[in-house]
């Protein structure tokens, strides 16, 4: 939870001490929380003896953290658990966390103790302890009454008391957070199928309005999952154009004024001649996207203003507009823009009486369009029948077939397996995402006022919570981040070894070469250091940036570093030891023949990991032109690492480098 608790310190103001807290984040009932995880789909499938070596890695990778350690011997004694920012004393955020159980009393012991908790105990005194109870609460805080919100995970804000917070260090930001959010909580229940999530909020959005059920007749059969929405363009900007103008006027330096005027020019190119206000009007109506195949669509409500910049678009990208019931295949941002670094993106732009589309998918847009005005079958789908049996006036209604969502997803995940060290993650978190693959169901979304303000509710196993499909993308990343960290490291060190290669080497012969340091004026050049070849210092005929012979991360500084790797070049100093960038340069031009003569000869260039988490090899190149590497030590390499400890002039004893 750090990022959180950052994110809320930092937004933490002067309170009165009678004002309520400004977000609360709460586990109320832990006994009961761990048996509806026990009970639900999530507990099933993490307690199968084929998951278990998930959590002993976990536990392993852990086993050094204290307070992890201390999380794990008195979390089953612990019965509920809030943490509550009240606002800030002066410059002090004001924090209050509350512990009920039997873990109370050892809790309390530890942070007394000296140890690695002492720092905590240090920022949040104990005010209260107990045998069963435990309050840590920093200067100024007070006892306010804990969540009385139903669920497993709570939290809960204050759009109010969120807009003071921001109030004393920037206003526009301020108008803005109180303008957009209002009063809230999010609460997660685990439930037999899954979890389910309830958003409420003290007010309804504004630009909400009832979606049109029947746009669910053009989502196709096949889909794995859709969400329709109603939404009034020209409403939200009304309510909220004051704070954002304020909001991007004062990111940017300008008047909210200058910020109208400078959106005009460009959205009159794409067929929207009023600006912000028309682009507002652009979208009126239910947007609908859907999942197919695992390639998404979008659908957006037509009305004049959109079709008009649909159209200015299209001409942008040299095609003509679509009629209705035909698609056109459209090549972005090519058409758009001159910049060399942006990968052209191929689009299949659709048009009906209702709906402009925008698709990944050409062949399912060909067909959805061939089908007319006849429904496509999803609203007589299992999932489609659970969105109409919804309430109605529903402004938001979304479902997924988790199961078949997931099925698509997992075998691409499975590639990352083949990663020898990474097994032990992979095949666990593998046996997981299958276990959920056979179990899942159908999750809904449904959105919409109720008595008291305004709702969002997600139930299901998988793919439907907090309406994204989270919980999906997070087994996939249980496999997958871990497999991506190490290719980093991979990638780094094919870089690091390249660059010895391809850049230093060819740098040198041409420094070397051209003569570019001649310390004893015979004519032959002698090698040079990085500072040199990038142009950074002088050499004794050159002075600094009139040659460049280096680009990259590696030549522009600050130090010589790319790609998560340090470089450095050792030359001979001819009385048998080494400088480099970081000795005495002024040296470097007033050296004897004899120095001269041995920068003539050899040089020595390395590169090693700034981290652990950025590589695991170090590398060599001498003058032969071979990368040569062994596993990092921790250490920066000596500069006659490579020779075994001797001098330049002993054959290297590192191995060659093979990827």
């Amino acid at each position: 939870m750090r990022p959180i608790s950052c994110l809320l310190l930092a937004l933490a103001a002067a309170l009165p001490a009678a004002d309520p807290v400004v977000v609360e984040i709460a586990l109320p009932d832990l006994a009961a929380s761990r048996a509806r995880w026990d009970a639900s789909l999530f507990g099933r499938i993490s307690g199968a003896p084929e998951v278990a070596p998930l959590w002993a890695g976990l536990r392993q990778e852990l086993a050094g953290n204290e307070p992890f350690k201390m999380l794990l011997a008195t979390w089953p004694q612990t019965n509920g658990l809030s943490f509550q920012w009240q606002g800030r004393r002066g410059n002090q955020p004001v924090l209050r966390v509350a512990l009920s159980g039997a873990a109370a009393a050892t809790i309390a012991e530890r942070l007394r103790a000296p140890g690695p908790l002492a720092s905590l105990a240090l920022a949040l005194p104990v005010a209260e302890s107990g045998p069963t109870s435990l309050v840590l609460a920093s200067p100024g805080a007070v006892a306010q009454p804990p969540t009385a919100i139903p669920g497993d995970l709570v939290l809960r804000w204050s759009g109010q008391q969120l807009a003071v917070a921001l109030a004393d260090e920037d206003q526009s930001a301020a108008a803005l957070v109180g303008d957009l959010l209002a009063d809230g909580s999010l609460a997660l229940t685990c439930a037999p199928e899954g979890l389910d999530m309830q958003l409420r909020l003290a007010a309804t959005p504004a630009g909400m309005i009832a979606a049109d059920r029947a746009v669910l007749g053009r989502i196709p059969a096949t889909a794995d999952g859709a969400i329709i929405a109603g939404v009034d363009g020209p409403a939200w900007w009304a309510a909220h154009q004051t704070p954002i103008l304020a909001a991007i006027a004062k990111a940017s330096g300008k008047t909210p004024a200058d910020i109208l005027l400078m959106a005009t020019t460009p959205l009159t190119m794409v067929g929207v001649p009023g600006g912000l206000d028309d682009l507002a009007k652009t979208l009126h109506g239910t947007v609908v996207a859907y999942v197919d195949h695992g390639l998404p669509t979008l659908g957006l409500p037509r009305n004049a203003e959109l079709d008009g910049m649909m159209g200015a678009l299209m001409r942008l990208c040299q095609q003509a507009p679509p009629k209705p019931g035909e698609f056109r295949f459209v090549i972005v941002p090519g058409a758009l823009t001159t910049r060399a670094d942006i990968s052209p993106l191929g689009l299949a732009v659709g048009l009906d009486a209702g709906h402009w589309w925008l698709s990944f998918d050409s062949v399912g847009l060909a067909d959805q369009l061939a089908a007319g005005a006849k429904p496509s079958g999803f609203e007589a789908s299992e999932a489609g029948r659970k969105l109409l049996a919804a309430a109605k006036g529903s402004q938001v209604l979304g479902a997924v077939r988790s199961r078949d969502l997931l099925r698509s997803l997992v075998p691409m995940a499975g590639l990352y397996a083949s990663i020898p060290e990474k097994g032990r993650w992979a095949g666990p978190a593998l046996h997981a995402a299958w276990r959920l693959v056979s179990e899942a169901g159908v999750d809904t979304i449904v959105g919409g006022p109720v008595q008291g303000g305004w709702e969002l509710r997600s139930r299901g196993s998988a793919a439907g919570v907090l309406g994204t499909g989270a919980a999906p993308l997070a087994i996939i990343a249980a496999i997958a981040i871990p497999n991506l960290l190490e290719s980093r490291i991979t990638a780094n060190e094919a870089a690091a070894g390249a660059t010895l290669k391809s850049g230093i080497f060819p740098a040198q012969v041409q420094f070397q070469g051209g003569c570019y340091q001649d310390a004893d004026q015979d004519n032959v050049g002698e090698y040079g250091l990085l500072g040199e070849l990038s142009g950074r210092t002088r050499t004794n005929k050159m002075e600094a940036e009139q040659i460049r012979l280096l680009a990259g991360p590696i030549a522009k500084g600050p130090g010589f570093v790319s790609g998560g790797y340090n470089f450095a070049v050792y030359l001979p100093d001819g009385a048998g030891g080494a400088i480099s960038d970081a000795s005495d340069l002024a040296a470097r031009h007033t050296k004897t023949v004899d120095d001269a003569n041995a920068q003539e000869q050899s040089f020595v260039a390395y590169a090693w990991p700034i981290s652990k988490e950025t590589g695991r090899r170090m590398f060599a190149l001498c003058r032969d032109g071979q990368v040569r590497s062994l596993p990092w030590d921790g250490e920066a390499p000596a500069w006659n690492a490579v020779f075994g400890g001797e001098g330049f002039d002993t054959e290297p004893v590192w191995p060659v480098y093979r990827r």
